[in-house]
């Protein structure tokens, strides 16, 4: 299931739940998305869509953690090397 569609049926049945159980309910739907095996990525996202699935993201999962990514100037810059190279020349006796 897409994010959009776990947000769409976040929405449709979150209008009939009553805002004093409105915590609970999105507990609930963030425990089911995690035990049918929604990425973690999208649930951080879901998270992003309503208040109520922010706080039991929060909960559940904590605050979201950035990956590392190296800085642009540390990116392969395409070179092909390799550290252990063969030298024919080299006796390693």
């Amino acid at each position: 299931m897409s994010e959009e569609q776990l947000i769409d049926l976040w929405d449709i049945f979150a209008n009939f739940v009553p805002k004093a159980q409105k915590e609970d309910a999105a507990l609930g739907f963030i425990r089911w998305c995690e035990d049918n095996g929604v990425e973690e990525d999208v649930i951080y996202e879901l998270g992003n869509a309503d208040p109520y699935l922010e706080e039991a993201v929060k909960d559940l999962l904590g605050e979201e953690t950035e990956s590392y990514k190296p800085d642009s100037e540390y990116e392969d810059d395409g070179d092909e090397w390799s550290e252990y190279q063969d030298d024919e020349d080299e006796d390693w006796k």
